[in-house]
Formats: C-alpha cells, structure tokens, sequence
C-alpha cells in the first residue's frame, strides 16, 4: 500500500503530502520549466513513479536539463510522457471518458505495486462552455482519484487564458493554488470541513466555548474571502496597471510632452500607491503559504529598534523596551517584522507628543508573548469588534488594512492577537505557541 501520511518536498522548505492536488495558473514560461524540472527531480530521487503530460518541446528541454544535472537516460525513460495535444483530444475533441481512463491506467500500476506516484498535466482546451462545464466534473473526478491513490499531482493552467471564474471553479476541486511566485491553501476547496467541536463539562461550559468557537470562525472567514479574491484578482489587475505605468513612462519621455512632467510624475506615482495596496492586499490572506526558519522574535525586535525609534523621535514620542529572554520559535523573519512595524505604527499615531510606547516581550506558559503598549485614548467599542476587518480605518489616509495584514501573519504563525483597550492606551498581544 502507498504510504497515505507521508510527506514529500514540493518547493525549497515547503512539504506537502501524498494525496495533494494542485491548481498552478503559469504566467512566465521560464519559471514554469523550472518548476517542472524541479517536481519531476524529486520524483526521481525519491524513486516514485513520474507521469508528465505536457507539449514535446517542453518534454524535450526538460529531459535536456535533467541530463544536465546529471540524471541518465535510464532514468529519464522511466518517465510516462504523453503529449498533451493527444492526450486530451480524440478526432479533435475533448473526450473525457477516454481522458480519465486513460489517466487512471498510466499510474493503477504503480499504485498496485505499492509505489507513491506525482503526476504533472498541462492542460491544453479549447473555450466552449459545454468543453468548461465538462472540464470541471473532469478535475473533481480526478481529484476523488488523487485522493484514492495519493497521487502528488499539480494540474498547470495558462494563467494568461484562463477567466477568473473559471479559476474559481477549479479552486473547489484542488487543495491547492499556486501562482508562479506563490502557493497557497485553496479555501474554496469542497472537501474541507471544520472540524467538530466536542463538547465537554457543564452545559454551561460548552455553550461559552461554542460561542467562542463560532466567533472566531467568522473572524477567520472575513480573511478566507480576503485570501479568495486576492488569488483570483490580483494579476488581473496587476497586468493592466503595469501596461498603463509603462506607456505613460514612455509618453513623459516624448518632446512634445515634456510640458506635462508633473501631470505623468503624478500619475505614476499613483499607480505605484495602487501597486503598494494590492501588496498589502494579498499579504492579509491566511491561508498564504509561509517559509519558516527557527528565530528568536527578540532578534528581530532589536533588528528594528531604529527604525521604530526614529519614526517616534520625529513625532516628538519615545520609545521604551522591556525585552525578556524566550525561547526560540519557528519564525518568518519579513513577516514578523512587518506585524511589529504596522502595530508600532498604529500605536505612535495613536499617542499624542510627549507619550510612550513599549515594546515587551516575555513568556507565558507555554507561550511566547509579544505586547505592544500605546498611551492613547483607547479603541472606541463599535470599531474594536469589527478591527482587522479589511479597508476598516480610523485614519484619514489610511487604507484599513495594516491590521488586517497583522491578523493574517499571525494566523499563519498559529499566533493568537489579544487586545486589551481603556481610555490611557491600549495594548495589542500576540502571542505565539511554543512547539518542540
């Protein structure tokens, strides 16, 4: 039987198990081939069965780097190749009948032989809506597969065809969506249950947790639909906007335009705001897939003291430290640095001159506490029960969505943000689990 739990490298510090299904929409040729060469190198190292369907003179190039890295052709033969122009069309026509068996007969063999299979298709149609209706009850078919025969299988879309309704739709029936930079949990996935909620003690007891339960499942599911718009909009948006950067650049060059230097230097920079806020956008989602290193947090807040402090000197505000030894923690360092600068921030622009903010860091338990401390006028109830809500903002200028960025890193770091808020300042914990 093939080992239904174990793990397998998919990317540099990222392992995804047996049984994984992903959606990747590909926008650069050359980093797809590179993640192709890079999926099929770890088959082969690890001696599972390789399937890859794909054009020829992509197999070609590939085969060709793989012999550059040194594998021989004994090896490179055991790979399945189907071409796949020929794959997914009989008389010119997608048959998926013919497809899924097909598909199901090229690896039953090595399923029945006790040898764990990855599988990399590129999936080459033509846009009719009766072929789309038909390609999607393919993909939830194949995934029921993937999952019976924990396949590690990556289904490779060309981002530039494919609508971002179509991409929603293959998001229900994949675990995963990958983007030529990122990979993300698919929070559209059909499959995914929350998990019960077992109720012990008094009635009493279990109702308050139950509602604690529930609260938190919705404060979760205001990130999921952030994590579900961002993957499905965010390169349509970007490409246009960079089209229009690029011949407005262009335009402000020209002789004859020179007199509007400023009119294009605004406009420009504009587009380059728009550009920050759809970064700070995607980065509030969830269920973004982190690379984690094992850090200390007191390293990364003595990395950024200067910073802070010069943000609160030319404010005429101080700051204080109150740093504690703590254990180590598996850490994303950008990210933690990111959550300290956006809650230092929202503290000073809290305060008026002359006030202190505190940074502290402490252990707790079995936690290892961050706690950043403003003397401010506290939160207003009504805006301290809808805070990390995207676009919510109090300030004139702001986008609303620092907060919301801090929830999202820490709930990838399975860290937990408390607030406690009176009319002298208010206080943001996070509070990070140890592990071993």
């Amino acid at each position: 039987m093939v080992n239904t739990f174990s793990r397998v490298e998919f990317a540099n510090n990222v392992e995804l198990t047996n049984g994984s299904h992903i959606l990747y929409t590909y926008q650069k040729e050359d980093i797809y081939i590179n993640k192709v060469v890079y999926f099929i190198s770890n088959g082969l190292k690890l001696g599972q069965g390789v399937v890859y369907i794909d054009k020829h003179e992509r197999y070609n190039l590939i085969r060709q780097k793989l012999q550059e890295e040194g594998y021989n052709k004994e090896l490179l033969n055991s790979i399945i190749f189907s071409n796949c122009e020929e794959f997914y069309k009989f008389n010119n026509v997608v048959n998926f009948n013919r497809l899924n068996n097909t598909f199901t007969k090229a690896i039953q063999s090595f399923v029945d032989n006790g040898i764990s299979v990855r599988t990399w298709a590129n999936i080459e149609w033509q846009e009719d809506d009766s072929v789309l209706e038909r390609l999607i009850t393919h993909e939830k078919e194949s995934d029921d597969f993937v999952g019976y025969a924990k396949t590690f299988t990556v289904c490779a879309y060309n981002g530039k065809l494919l609508s971002s309704f179509m991409q929603i739709d293959l998001m229900k029936s994949h675990q995963y969506f990958m983007t030529d930079t990122e990979l993300f949990t698919s929070s559209l996935y059909t499959k995914s249950q929350v998990p019960s909620i077992y109720l012990n003690g008094s009635l009493e007891e279990a109702l308050s947790q139950l509602r604690c339960y529930q609260a938190e499942i919705l404060r979760l599911e205001k990130f999921e639909t952030v994590a579900q718009m961002s993957s499905s909009i965010s390169h349509e948006v970007r490409n246009p906007m960079t089209t229009v950067r690029g011949f407005l650049q262009i335009l402000s060059k020209k002789k004859e335009c020179t007199k509007y230097e400023k009119e294009f230097s605004l406009m420009i920079e504009e587009l380059d705001r728009a550009n920050s806020i759809i970064s700070e956008f995607l980065s509030m989602g969830s269920n973004k897939i982190s690379e984690f290193t094992i850090g200390n947090l007191n390293t990364i807040v003595n990395a950024i003291v200067p910073l802070i402090q010069a943000d609160a000197l030319s404010q005429n505000k101080y700051l204080l430290l109150e740093i504690n030894e703590i254990a180590n923690l598996l850490l994303n360092p950008n990210e933690i640095r990111q959550l300290i600068l956006n809650l230092c921030r929202n503290g000073l622009e809290a305060m008026e001159e002359g006030n202190y903010l505190t940074i502290k860091t402490y252990q707790e338990a079995n936690r290892v506490v961050l706690a950043v401390t403003d003397q401010g006028s506290g939160i207003k109830p009504e805006v301290l029960e809808k805070i990390g809500t995207p676009f919510l903002s109090t300030k004139d200028n702001g986008t609303g969505l620092g907060l919301g960025v801090c929830y999202g890193i820490a709930n990838r770091h399975n860290a937990k943000i408390d607030i406690q808020t009176g009319s002298k300042g208010t206080t943001f914990f996070v509070k990070f689990i140890m592990e071993n």
